[in-house]
């Protein structure tokens, strides 16, 4: 494995110890094995942080930051500057992604050269799909320009969980 992974995985998480091991396990299971994952456990109070370290004593990939519950986004940016991947996907600790998310978005970010990749996802709720479209023409953007232009038209999701970034362009959104 390189010094720097394609993609650092980072998932903060609060309390989530219902959720928390599925969440882990569609991560661990990619296809695209050079990642890492990069967990904040933000001031947990029940067992979600027990959960991820025995995830991270099982799975070299895996690094647990504790911090005192500050919010999600201090979380992220705390995941951030703890990764070094070269693009950055963020992760909510309550969802999953398919086991072949990784390697087909850095596949297409790199084919392409992509600073911003934007997919569509889906919601299940009380197992009910619910399928959401990032309304833009076909899911990708680069750059930063774009980004901008989408978001004075409110075209984009502004959750940053359905998004691969290169590092460089995370950073400067940081």
């Amino acid at each position: 494995m390189n010094a720097f992974p394609k993609i650092s995985l980072i998932v903060p998480t609060y309390n989530v110890q219902d959720y928390v091991a599925t969440c882990l396990e569609s991560l661990t299971q990619q296809t695209l094995k050079d990642i890492e994952i990069v967990i904040v456990d933000d001031g947990s109070t029940d067992n979600t942080k027990l959960i991820v370290e025995r995830y991270a004593d099982s799975d070299a990939r895996i690094s647990l930051v504790s911090q005192e519950n500050l919010g999600t986004s201090v979380a992220r940016n705390v995941g951030l500057r703890r990764s070094s991947g070269e693009y950055v996907l963020f992760v909510d600790s309550d969802d999953w992604i398919s086991p072949d998310a990784c390697e087909s978005l850095y596949d297409r970010a790199c084919s392409e050269n992509i600073d911003l990749l934007i997919y569509d996802y889906c919601f299940v709720y009380h197992d009910k799909k619910v399928f959401r479209n990032c309304h833009l023409p076909i899911g990708i953007t680069s750059g930063i320009s774009y980004l901008e232009r989408a978001l004075e038209r409110d075209k984009l999701t502004l959750s940053p969980c359905n998004k691969l970034i290169r590092r460089e362009l995370a950073e400067r959104i940081d």
